[in-house]
Parts: structure tokens; sequence; C-alpha cells
């Protein structure tokens, strides 16, 4: 929609924006799109999302074709809340594994994941194991959490994660919230054969376990 496309001006100007969508009072997710915004701006609009505590509720994508941002907006606590108590799940299961501990899983937070030339992405949460160190490592876990108009969105992300990370990304978990009635729908998806312990290949497809 015209009333979601902007062009980009500033950091703190489309902090401005985010804080008008948000201030609607509305529980849904929206969409924005800016036009003329590059992915060396991340630091510094992280910065202002951060200094007016908006940091938890935007995710970024970066399209370099486009030279463009689209910003998905979360408002309140439900999405950062049920991913953050199922990444707690996973962290204890993780720790309970003879041989492990909680140092053994390295937390991907607010970074962007990038495929040259193509898309920057930034996840909801993600993990992967300690010793996978780098600016450009990659995330063994993904999870992706959104209320329940928004499960085909969720879905395209798993595909994309999975497709685009080259195998590095094994499994990728969505969570639909749904509030009417208050439930949650959660699905694991991963490159086919690769729930088998294949090492993944070009020809291998997103498959949901």
């Amino acid at each position: 929609m015209d009333e979601n496309k902007f062009e980009y001006q500033s950091a703190r100007e489309l902090v401005k924006i985010i804080q008008r969508t948000i201030d609607t009072g509305s529980s849904e997710e929206y969409f924005l799109y800016f036009h003329g915004v590059a992915d060396s701006e991340f630091d510094v609009l992280e910065k202002e999302l951060r200094a007016v505590q908006l940091r938890t509720a935007v995710r970024f994508t970066f399209e370099y074709a486009l030279d463009a941002a689209i910003l998905r907006i979360m408002p309140g606590p439900v999405h950062s809340g049920v991913a953050s108590n199922l990444f707690q799940v996973i962290v204890a299961k993780n720790g309970s594994i003879p041989g492990h501990n909680s140092w053994s899983i390295r937390v991907f937070g607010a970074s962007l994941l990038q495929i040259p030339g193509v898309r920057s992405k930034e996840g909801h949460r993600a993990l992967g194991p300690a010793a996978r160190e780098g600016r450009d490592a990659w995330p063994s876990v993904m999870i992706e959490a959104g209320y329940s108009e928004v499960l085909e969105y969720l879905r395209l992300d798993a595909k994309w994660w999975l497709i685009n990370s080259a195998g590095k990304i094994r499994f990728v978990i969505i969570v639909q919230v749904m509030t009417h009635p208050l439930a949650l729908h959660i699905e694991t998806w991963v490159l086919s054969p690769g729930h088998l312990g294949i090492e993944p290949t070009p020809d291998m497809v997103p498959f949901c376990e």
C-alpha cells in the first residue's frame, strides 16, 4: 500500500515514522518500505531505535537490487516473549545433553545475515554452536514468530533462510500466535532430506516436518 512506502531521509525520521505506526494502538503487524536506504545504515538505525526502546519491535530486510529496506513492525511484547521462551527451552534442552551445557550455544542477536549482492536479512531469534565465530558466521537454528495473519509470510521466511544460507541453517522454527482463541501453531522447516542427516545440496527443497 502507498501509505506504507517512504523515501528514506534519515535514521531519526525513519524512527519517527515507526513511532507513529506503533502509536495507532493496533496489535497487527505492519510492513514499511523505505527506498534509498542501504544496510550500511543499520548500526545508526539500531542506535536510534534503542534510544526510544523500540529495537525489539523491528526486523530489517535490505534489498540490494531495489536499494530499499523492508521493516517488519511487531508492536507489543507477544512476539518477543514467545520467541524468547522457546529459545530458553531449546538452550535448556541442549544443556541437558551429555557433553554440552549452556555455554555450548552461541546466541545470534540483532545482526544482519547477508547474501552478497542480494539481500541482508535479520531474524527474530537464532542460535548455533559456540565454536561458530566470525562476522560472516550463520546460525544453525532460526526462530520466527508472528500473528495468525502472517503464517504464509513466516513460511516464506523459513524457505528463504534454508535456501539462501546454503544449508548452514539446518532448522527454522516458525511460531504462529493466534489470539481468537489464544493458541500457538508451531512448524519446523528443514532442507529435505537434511532432516535425515544428509548434507544439503543445491537441488534440495524446504520441507515442513
